[in-house]
C-alpha cells in the first residue's frame, strides 16, 4: 500500500498579520449648515400649533354637533308629547 503524505504550509496557520500597514483616518470634509437651527425651532413650532388648532376645530365642531342633536332629540319629545295630551275644546259663548 501506498502511504501519502499531505504537506501545509505551516505559515497559513498563523493568526495576524505583522506586516499589516498603519493606515491615516480620513477627515471627511465638514459640511456646513443649510438651515439655521432657529429657522427649524420656528418651522416646528408652527406645525405644532396648526395641529393644535384642527384638534381644537375638530372639538368645537362635536360638541356643537351633540348640541344640535341633544335640541332636535328634545324638540321631538315635545312633538311627541303634544300630540299624546288630549285636545280641549274652550266653549265660546
Amino acid at each position: 500500500m501506498l502511504k501519502k503524505t499531505i504537506k501545509i504550509n505551516p505559515e497559513l496557520f498563523n493568526i495576524g498579520d505583522k506586516t499589516r500597514k498603519i493606515r491615516e483616518k480620513k477627515q471627511r470634509p465638514s459640511m456646513p449648515l443649510v438651515v439655521k437651527p432657529n429657522s427649524l425651532k420656528k418651522e416646528l413650532l408652527n406645525r405644532i400649533k396648526s395641529i393644535e388648532i384642527k384638534r381644537l376645530n375638530l372639538v368645537e365642531s362635536l360638541v356643537l354637533a351633540m348640541n344640535f342633536m341633544i335640541l332636535l332629540t328634545t324638540c321631538l319629545l315635545y312633538q311627541k308629547n303634544i300630540k299624546m295630551m288630549p285636545i280641549k275644546k274652550d266653549v265660546v259663548n
